[in-house]
C-alpha cells in the first residue's frame, strides 16, 4: 500500500478539483480518509513535503531546480530588520535592501517556486536544507 504522504501529494499536483481527504480516499481505492486525516495531524514536516514533491516532478515531469538570487530595493525601510547594505547587480552598486534567494522547478514551460529565504548578511554561515517557505 503506498504512503499516505505519497498519495496526499499525488492527489494536490494532478487532482486540482478534491480539496478533502475524503475525495482523495475516493479517487484512490488504496487510501482512507482516516488515515489520510491522521497523516495530516501528525507530527511530519512540510520538509517532507517538499522532498516527496521533489521526487514526484522529477520522476513524473524531469525538469530542471533554477536556484536565483535577487535584490528588493527597499530605500525608505531602515527599520526592515531584514534589510541591509547589498550588492544589487541590476543597479550595478550597492543599494539598501532585501536580499532574497529562490528555488524554482521548471520543465521549460512551467515554472513553480519551491521554496525562499531571506539572506542576511549576519545570518548563519551554514544554512541547512530545506529553505523556509
Amino acid at each position: 500500500m503506498p504512503e499516505p504522504r505519497w498519495i496526499y501529494l499525488s492527489a494536490l499536483l494532478y487532482l486540482t478539483n478534491i480539496t478533502t481527504c475524503s475525495a482523495i480516499a475516493d479517487a484512490f481505492d488504496c487510501a482512507s480518509h482516516d488515515r489520510l486525516t491522521r497523516m495530516l495531524q501528525g507530527t511530519w514536516s512540510g520538509h517532507t513535503l517538499l522532498n516527496l514533491a521533489l521526487r514526484m516532478l522529477f520522476t513524473v515531469a524531469g525538469g530542471y531546480l533554477i536556484l536565483d538570487d535577487t535584490v528588493v530595493d527597499k530605500p525608505y525601510a531602515r527599520l526592515l530588520g531584514e534589510a541591509a547594505w547589498v550588492w544589487s547587480s541590476k543597479q550595478k552598486k550597492v543599494v539598501f535592501g532585501v536580499s532574497m534567494v529562490v528555488l524554482v522547478w521548471t520543465d521549460g514551460h512551467v515554472r513553480i517556486p519551491l521554496a525562499f529565504r531571506l539572506w542576511q548578511k549576519a545570518g548563519p554561515r551554514n544554512s541547512t536544507w530545506p529553505w523556509s517557505y
